[in-house]
């Protein structure tokens, strides 16, 4: 039932499961804007929100999350 801001480092070694259960709360992913990014999430009244362009499938993701999102939200932001 809160907010959580999460900075990931551009030199951060990759790949990067993130494992993010989240209650009546949001969390909210900055990572670079260079990264592509997958998700394996569970929504159930909640949401996953990624942009479009950090989504390419072809691709080798940078950050994986996977969770659920119950009543709340992941929102992934670029940087």
């Amino acid at each position: 039932m809160g907010n959580l801001n999460l900075y990931v480092d551009e030199n951060a070694s990759k790949p990067i499961t993130l494992n993010l259960d989240v209650i009546m709360g949001n969390v909210t992913v900055y990572v670079p804007a260079s990264w592509q990014v997958a998700t394996q999430t569970a929504n159930i009244m909640g949401a996953t929100k990624i942009p479009v362009e950090m989504t390419d499938y072809a691709a080798q993701p940078d950050l994986i999350i996977k969770g659920d999102a119950v009543l709340g939200s992941i929102i992934v932001k670029q940087v």
